[in-house]
């Protein structure tokens, strides 16, 4: 199936994949309880841009910064995040996991697009809070917390 910019929320790539295999060569169990000689071998997923052509300045950034360069929409992701929000409700808080993409300038402009912050590790902690994003904002969850990162999050 391919995902587009209505099903994702995202103009840049979309994936299509086939139905679910295990690695190719193992053995499966059949309906009948029997094991196969070999899965079924799939096609890797194909990965291509949903956009025909890239964005007019995509040259002029590649020229400036290098390849690979990815660039983020910055307003675009702060309007579905408002939207997300919203299809949910006053009543729920929507918080982004920093383990997606811990860059400071997404996690901060989906901050101030009223996003919680969810981190996993002290790291992650303290870049939220480097952002703006007060402690009682941010889900810090997960285990393996070393003794400081707990009174970081603490204090």
């Amino acid at each position: 199936m391919v995902w587009g910019r209505e099903q994702l929320g995202v103009s840049l790539v979309a994936a299509k994949c086939g139905s679910w295999s295990p690695h190719p060569g193992a053995s499966v169990p059949t309906s009948q309880g029997s094991q196969t000689d070999r899965a079924p071998r799939y096609p890797p997923p194909v990965i291509r841009a949903t956009e025909p052509q890239p964005p007019p300045r995509a040259d002029a950034l590649a020229s400036r910064f290098g390849t690979p360069l990815y660039v983020f929409d910055g307003e675009y992701l702060a309007t579905e995040a408002r939207a997300f929000q919203a299809a949910w409700g006053d009543d729920t808080r929507v918080a982004y996991s920093m383990k997606a993409n811990p860059l400071l300038g997404i996690t901060a402009r989906l901050h101030h697009a009223g996003c919680w912050l969810e981190a996993a590790s002290g790291f992650e902690y303290r870049s939220a809070r480097r952002v703006g994003v007060p402690g009682h904002e941010i889900v810090f969850n997960g285990p393996m917390k070393t003794q400081e990162d707990l009174r970081w999050a603490m204090a």
